[in-house]
């Protein structure tokens, strides 16, 4: 008898019922699609607010290149060495004056910032 009610209990504790299973698969099914529609709804959001500004500059802070917001260049900066800069071309120049007196930037040669549009 005394097997039995140990054997019992080993089993209950082992054994998820299957009520709590369903409970928390389907819980973390709901969590996993909010997040996921969360992420895509804050995603394209971000992606609205991108379209609808007005073109800015991106510096390269490895090769020293002054860029146009939509240059083709711009793609290939990794995250770390691209800077994002909104505001005329003039005010970037001093803001460059300011913070990176030394560093000597360019212009890009395929989108030419310097360039009034």
């Amino acid at each position: 008898m005394k097997r039995l009610i140990i054997a019992l209990m080993l089993l209950s504790m082992s054994t998820p019922t299957l009520a709590a299973t369903r409970t928390n698969t389907s819980y973390q099914r709901g969590y996993e699609k909010g997040y996921q529609d969360g992420y895509e709804a804050g995603y394209a959001a971000a992606l609205a607010d991108r379209n609808t500004e007005e073109p800015y500059f991106v510096l390269n802070l490895s090769s020293h290149k002054i860029h146009r917001s939509d240059c083709s260049s711009v793609n290939d900066i990794s995250d770390r060495n691209r800077k994002d800069f909104h505001g005329s071309y003039d005010e970037l120049l001093e803001y460059l004056d300011e913070q990176y007196p030394t560093a000597n930037y360019s212009n890009c040669g395929r989108c030419h910032p310097e360039r009034k549009e």
